[in-house]
């Protein structure tokens, strides 16, 4: 029996999306976050591989404003353990290929793990060449933590969990900072609604251990963790620090505050993919080293 290659329409295929793209990523979707992703982006496509009425994997096409720009959009294909080596991504590639090239699109974008060759090797046989390199960096939680940095005395360390109340002190910060993330949604402003969808909204986003730094009541930074079942880890979904408070110890005293009550709680390792030079020499300091790659692929549309 071949594939149904179809693009989602209904909330029942949402659902099955979700669901079908969450067995196989440990960095698990809501329905809602997935709404407000097709809600933000301009010209996004997901598409929902099925075998029969049995959903068997999914892909999408981004439509974020640097994709639509550029016109080599980003792309994800995803196929559960149990329903790989049959085709599936095959036919979902080739369907992401045509629906790109029928939008105007003249290449596509994605990523995989550096220590992947299967599916290294998959995207190279299609045409796929490394265009960039990105570094997961991590800390063992097993060995001594450092002191945490001497701060100022008007700073205060708090748990989300703790004062829900800041959460419009946060957004105020990550939307005025220039701190909502830079990549899929460059030049999107979100509202603050969204912005807790977004960046909040993951059942794995551990509101006890994002810790705020606050002075005088005020907002001055965040550091949001999420649970990363797959390693017994914390992954550092966000780090922000407003300006006039950064190379201050704050964000290393954010993150501190994570490793001490993380380490107390059993997890063994906190991890971070850091975007930007001045991110990966802060985890640098504080002690995290580079522990897997992910490279960037492109390939041009024929």
């Amino acid at each position: 029996m071949g594939f149904e290659i179809r693009p989602v329409s209904g909330s029942g295929d949402l659902e099955s999306w979700v669901t079908t793209r969450n067995e196989a990523s440990p960095d698990l979707l809501t329905t809602e976050m997935r709404t407000l992703i097709r809600a933000l982006e301009l010209d996004y496509l997901d598409l929902l591989a099925l075998e029969g009425d049995e959903p068997v994997g999914t892909a999408f096409i981004s439509g974020d404003p640097r994709s639509v720009e550029t016109r080599r959009p980003w792309f994800d294909v995803r196929v559960p353990e149990r329903h790989r080596g049959r085709g599936v991504g095959s036919a979902l590639l080739q369907a992401v290929s045509e629906r790109a090239r029928d939008r105007g699109y003249v290449g596509l974008r994605c990523s995989a793990r550096a220590d992947d060759p299967r599916s290294i090797g998959f995207l190279e046989h299609r045409g796929f060449s490394v265009a960039g390199r990105v570094e997961q960096m991590s800390l063992e939680l097993d060995a001594p933590i450092p002191s945490r940095p001497i701060l100022s005395s008007r700073v205060e360390l708090v748990w989300l969990i703790d004062r829900p109340s800041l959460l419009a002190g946060m957004y105020e910060l990550a939307r005025d900072s220039d701190a909502v993330r830079s990549g899929r949604f460059a030049g999107v402003v979100l509202t603050e609604s969204q912005w807790r969808v977004y960046e909040l909204g993951s059942p794995l986003v551990r509101l006890d251990l994002t810790s705020v730094a606050l002075v005088d009541g005020e907002v001055i930074g965040y550091s949001v963790v999420q649970d990363f079942p797959e390693y017994n880890a914390l992954y550092h979904r966000a780090l922000v620090v407003a300006p006039d408070w950064r190379r201050r110890g704050v964000a290393e005293a954010l993150v501190h505050g994570q490793m001490v009550s993380a380490a107390a709680a059993g997890i063994r390792l906190m991890i971070a993919v850091p975007r930007s030079d001045a991110l990966r020499r802060l985890y640098a300091e504080i002690g995290y080293a580079p522990r897997k790659s992910w490279l960037e692929l492109e390939a041009a549309l024929a």
